[in-house]
């Protein structure tokens, strides 16, 4: 996995090689390199040249920081109440759902195709990890995103800004719900 050291909050997939927000070259974020955070430079890391240890503190300066908390996820198709094998890994800081449409290109979770996805919007919604935290927002969907917290009755009204998730909530786009894991 890629992180961008000038931004420090988005994880790309490793065939990245720039951030799309400010177009940095992203550094490469290995668990089992086992190198010693410590003595890497921001030259080093702006060259491409270094592979940071994720289990390691990084301490080498604000643009360095990386976000070492980062906890993937997953959402589950649930389907008449119960769950399907359908599922979406959540590997990024940053995921888009929604359906795919040539004229506004690929999407990171496509649903299209599922049971349901007629009534998703293009981008619908998005998942977004930061401070330690996963977050859904509503992206202006026409048919809206809605939670239900882990053991409540019933969903929340309409999301109008990002709400957190915990582990065992469900989340409704459109008519399709799904099952957030961490």
């Amino acid at each position: 996995m890629k992180t961008c050291p000038s931004c420090d909050k988005k994880f790309f997939a490793d065939n990245e090689e720039f951030c799309d927000e400010d177009g940095s070259k992203l550094i490469i974020f290995n668990s089992n390199a086992g190198v010693n955070v410590d003595n890497i430079t921001k030259n080093d890391v702006l060259k491409g040249e270094t592979t940071v240890d994720i289990d390691k503190n990084l301490t080498t300066g604000e643009n360095l920081k990386a976000n070492s908390e980062f906890k993937p996820a997953r959402i589950t198709l649930k389907t008449g109440g119960s769950l399907t094998g359908k599922f979406f890994d959540l590997t990024s800081s940053s995921s888009v759902v929604g359906r795919f449409n040539s004229s506004t290109g690929p999407i990171d979770i496509d649903v299209s195709g599922l049971s349901g996805a007629e009534h998703i919007s293009r981008k619908h919604a998005k998942f977004t990890f930061e401070r330690g935290k996963w977050f859904i927002s509503d992206m202006g969907s026409t048919n809206g995103v809605f939670i239900k917290r882990n053991g409540a009755a019933e969903f929340s009204p309409r999301l109008v800004e990002p709400a957190e998730l915990s582990n065992g909530d469900e989340v409704s786009l459109g008519n399709m719900v799904f099952l957030f894991a961490i």
